[in-house]
């Protein structure tokens, strides 16, 4: 089974695996084919067996600790980076990206296609599974679609540590999509079901060249401020084996 968009073409749907997690794998594909998730695996960056680490710091929480996030996050983001490099050599306007702990229900079918119609035109990101969001400030779209809400906030928290807004790139220096942010969503974070459409995928790109946060919250102080950004909510895929706030 496969769902489709409002133009009837089916959205690919790709979700990130690991060779060295077997038991994740198969977990995932059977689940998957029960629930009729059409989808295709690709190898995600496990950053341990690459021997790779970030050197920059993520103090937003603990300034002045030094902190820097593990090899875990490290290959997460690493691997929706591939994902979104991938997804923009493709001739769709959109993708369904999947981590490989997510969990369908029963009717996920029809409420991901409704969601996908009540999303504004201008939708960059719908996230059909999201958590975190239950205690912040929202605005209903139309359905179950909301936009977490946004809250001002200063220039050196947005360029907090080591992860200060400097354009490294003639793009980014002549681009206004890539000042310097001034206010920043709340939300949502949790990156293990998202639909992400064409039109997103250069700016995610280049918002995301520094690995100095776990994917969700780089997303929220990189990314989100230059995007339309929308949250299925209740969720509609939780995350298999954990518990997750709504």
């Amino acid at each position: 089974m496969v769902f489709r968009n409002t133009a009837e073409r089916p959205v690919k749907t790709f979700c990130i695996t690991l060779p060295e997690t077997p038991g994740r794998h198969a977990a995932a594909e059977a689940h998957f084919k029960e629930r009729g998730v059409d989808v295709r695996f690709i190898y995600g960056i496990n950053a341990k067996k690459f021997g790779l680490l970030t050197h920059h710091f993520y103090e937003v929480d603990h300034p002045g600790t030094g902190y820097t996030i593990n090899a875990k996050h490290t290959g997460l983001n690493l691997s929706h980076q591939l994902m979104w490099s991938i997804c923009k050599e493709i001739d769709d306007d959109k993708f369904l990206i999947l981590e490989d702990d997510a969990e369908f229900p029963v009717d996920w079918k029809p409420r991901m296609e409704q969601a996908i119609a009540d999303a504004p035109a201008e939708t960059d990101m719908l996230f059909v599974g999201s958590c975190n969001c239950g205690d912040k400030p929202r605005e209903h779209i139309k359905g179950d679609v909301f936009r977490i809400g946004k809250q001002p906030i200063s220039f050196p928290m947005a360029c907090a540590a080591g992860c200060e807004w400097l354009p490294t790139s003639k793009v980014e220096r002549d681009t206004p999509h890539y000042a310097a942010p001034t206010e920043i969503a709340f939300g949502p974070t949790c990156t293990h079901a998202y639909i992400v459409y064409r039109k997103a995928l250069e700016k995610l790109l280049l918002t995301q060249r520094d690995i100095w946060a776990p994917i969700d919250l780089a997303l929220i102080f990189r990314s989100f401020p230059h995007l339309n950004v929308y949250t299925v909510l209740p969720r509609i895929c939780g995350q298999r084996g954990q518990e997750i706030a709504p």
